[in-house]
């Protein structure tokens, strides 16, 4: 049996991260581009109408890991900031931090 725990999220620091959304989210595969909501890359997709894969929703199974191509992401538990390019993200638990491009 599988069991996941959903981690403690900071209310504030997701609240003063979608205060501070700016940008566009580009979703490479499908040639959409959305203006950055403030939400986790995974529910920017879903309200452009694109069905990407997910699992827990979490940040643990693994089954939302895409690649993103440009850009910096913040993680939604633990506020950290990556701006690697290529680097794989879970879109669940990441939120964009300026333009982001990410293959999906």
């Amino acid at each position: 049996m599988e069991y996941f725990k959903v981690p403690t999220i900071d209310p504030a620091l997701l609240e003063a991260a979608a205060a501070q959304a700016s940008g566009t989210l580009s979703f490479d595969r499908f040639g959409t581009v959305a203006e950055n909501s403030g939400n986790t890359i995974l529910e920017q997709a879903e309200a452009a109408d694109l069905t990407p894969e997910y699992g827990c929703r979490m940040g643990v199974c693994n089954t939302c890991a895409i690649k993103k191509l440009y850009g910096a992401v913040r993680h939604v538990i633990s506020g950290e900031v990556n701006a690697n390019t290529d680097e794989t993200i879970k879109p669940c638990v990441h939120m964009p931090v300026g333009d982001v491009t990410v293959a999906l």
